[in-house]
């Protein structure tokens, strides 16, 4: 699904946990106040539902899975019908061998 490029990768993670790895092409949105980050409620996918495509697939992941299944649960719940849950989430893709990437990957690759 990722490689065809027909797609949108959400990251419901904290942006703390973005920074420090995700997929290559992925947008953060956290689902939640993990993890001890204390971001306020319109920076969370609820109040930036709007920012999620409903033409294209979904694909939700975070760090093991259970953030990623209550942000499905909003999406479809919001009308999105082809969403899916990233089993495992990143630490399976990492396990797997599938690469991240990280902020001061994209910063170091800046001109």
């Amino acid at each position: 699904m990722i490689e065809k490029g027909d797609v949108f990768v959400l990251d419901v993670r904290t942006p703390a946990e973005f920074n420090s790895s995700h997929l290559e092409g992925a947008n953060p949105i956290p689902v939640s106040n993990a993890s001890g980050s204390n971001l306020n409620s319109d920076q969370l996918l609820k109040a930036r539902i709007n920012e999620v495509p409903k033409t294209k697939k979904v694909l939700v992941y975070c760090r093991t899975g259970r953030r990623s299944d209550a942000a499905s649960t909003i999406l479809a719940n919001a009308g999105y019908s082809q969403v899916y849950n990233m089993a495992g989430g990143i630490t399976s893709w990492i396990d797997s061998g599938y690469p991240v990437v990280s902020s001061q990957d994209q910063k170091n690759k800046s001109p």
